[in-house]
């Protein structure tokens, strides 16, 4: 009996899967170059074998990583039966080809893409993703698997207190599973039970040696559903037994650490990353996702296990203080603001998904200033050099995820209350009205300063679903004009408008002065007749 437990206890020690990195692709000699193929394939999750729109045959791209001025050089295969793309989602890199343009679309029948792009020596360092913009297919596309991971080195550079820390990549992604099949794009059940993977795994074991500190560098790379995170005891308390630290959200590091005690909220296309100070000794604790609700029936999702932490083991590193100082960050709310507008999220009463119409006009129920999206159309047009306040309005029963790509924003305000600065992010939630108000409003200051911010791209709520139902405009970004060409453009028609205006006066005064000649001469002429 007592042989039969131990099997017992062995069994159940291996049924959970020890937590897995995914596969990586590294730079080299100042080039990252990866090929990817979409295509339909069959791929084997748990026991689950399903067939899925994926890249190189596997649920979840390739973790890329790359430094400051690399050339990234990716190239897309389509093999699919449908128009496909890529996104490079947190990038401060043009928006114009060939680099991150989420407008173009790459047909099918085994067309081919490249796109190429520098990573600025002054761009963000930290956790990226990139993923299909397909509209109106990147809500299924990405539920499929086509997002992974992108992450540019350097994050803890200037914190070398903490060189030596352990660094996982944590990749949040949901699916449905009906009748052991992924449902087709017009199939989708909201209530449909959600399976959440963890590096395409189902609650792995992550080892946390007694006393370690680590980073976890954590993005939800799904298409539609949010995380409510959380540290658990067995009793569903939050686990103040490991320390836990917002240091990077959305890819830039804060300018402090942030102490998490509570759950918080992971949307579609969010990542943060964590400095993690494991137990002093060992203790059950699990991450999970909390319960929550969308706002309406079909998108309410359980209390759901995605990391078991296992307290065990020699600690790699020693890290006895985590008292640092991080670099200082600018706080716009101190810059000169040139232009407010609103942004208004509204949806009508059905939820349903929207259908591309030709032209690039969209037919749906999901809205932005009361416009579903059209390619034809530019919505919001601002010069380089500015600096903008946009308050983010959601009139809608469901909450939203604001996202505006090539670059980031500050949040300052939610309904008129302060936030308090810590960095920047380029995805933030937005709340549904509750108790009785009509609307929430998230205040944000977006600087449009970079240079490589020039050019036509996309803002959005980042649910995918919403996102390809309408929600989505575009914005322009006009380089400024330079003052030597400014000077140019006016002093040109300026000294035309004096030189014809001068010629036109000397005319004047010649045609007077022939006047004044023909008037004299016939009165000399008959003097001299007389005499």
């Amino acid at each position: 009996m007592f042989v039969g437990l131990l099997c017992m206890v062995a069994l159940a020690a291996t049924a959970q899967p020890l937590f897995e990195d995914i596969w990586t692709v590294q730079s080299k000699n100042g080039v990252l170059e990866v090929f990817l193929v979409d295509e339909v394939s069959n791929v084997t999750l748990g026991e689950y074998t399903l067939e899925l729109r994926v890249w190189n045959k596997s649920m979840t791209g390739p973790l890329l990583k790359c430094k400051r001025g690399d050339t990234i050089k990716i190239y897309l295969l389509n093999k699919l039966d449908q128009v496909t793309n890529l996104h490079f989602h947190g990038f401060h890199v043009t928006p114009k080809i060939p680099g991150d343009d989420a407008r173009f679309m790459l047909p099918n029948n085994n067309k081919v893409k490249m796109y190429e792009f520098t990573i600025p020596m002054n761009h963000p360092q930290g956790m990226f993703w990139y993923h299909s913009h397909a509209m109106p297919f990147s809500e299924w596309q990405i539920f499929n698997g086509m997002s992974g991971p992108f992450i540019v080195e350097g994050l803890l550079d200037p914190l070398p207190e903490l060189s030596t820390v352990v660094e996982k990549t944590v990749l949040l992604r949901d699916m449905q599973i009906v009748d052991g099949a992924v449902p087709s794009q017009l199939d989708f059940v909201g209530e449909a039970p959600t399976i959440r993977f963890v590096n395409h795994q189902i609650f792995p074991n992550l080892s946390c040696p007694v006393n370690e500190t680590q980073l976890w560098s954590i993005a939800n790379i799904g298409a539609d559903i949010s995380y409510l995170l959380a540290w658990e005891r067995p009793d569903g308390s939050f686990a103040d037994e490991i320390g836990l630290w917002f240091v990077a959200w959305d890819g830039i590091l804060m300018n402090n650490k942030v102490p998490i005690t509570n759950e918080f909220y992971l949307g579609p296309g969010n990542r943060v990353q964590i400095l993690v100070r494991c137990p002093s000794a060992p203790v059950d604790i699990k991450m999970v996702t909390r319960k929550f609700s969308n706002g309406i029936p079909t998108d309410e999702f359980p209390t759901t296990d995605l990391i078991r932490v296992d307290v065990s083991g020699v600690a790699r590193n020693a890290i006895s203080d985590l008292n640092v100082t991080f670099p200082a960050l600018k706080d716009y709310r101190q810059s000169d603001v040139s232009a407010e507008r609103n942004v208004v999220f509204t949806q009508g009463a059905e939820e349903e998904e929207a259908p591309v119409v030709p032209g690039g006009e969209v037919e749906g129920s999901f809205f932005i200033n009361g416009k579903p999206f059209s390619k034809a159309r530019v919505d919001v047009r601002t010069f380089l050099g500015s600096v903008e306040r946009w308050f983010i309005i959601n009139r809608s029963p469901e909450f939203h995820y604001f996202h505006i790509h090539q670059g980031h924003f500050q949040v300052v305000a939610v309904d008129g209350v302060p936030v308090p600065f810590h960095g920047y992010m380029d995805t933030v939630f937005v709340d549904r009205p509750q108790n009785g108000s009509a609307e929430v409003v998230v205040e944000i200051i977006i600087p449009f300063t970079n240079p490589d911010q020039v050019g036509k791209y996309s803002f959005h709520c980042h649910i995918e679903g919403h996102a390809d139902g309408g929600m989505m405009a575009t914005l322009e970004v006009i380089d400024s004009p330079k003052l030597d060409v400014v000077f140019v453009a006016i002093a040109i028609p300026v000294l035309f408008i004096i030189l014809v205006a001068s010629s036109g006066f000397l005319f004047y005064q010649w045609r007077q002065d022939q006047k004044a000649s023909k008037t004299l001469l016939p009165t000399s002429q008959e003097d001299e007749t007389k005499q």
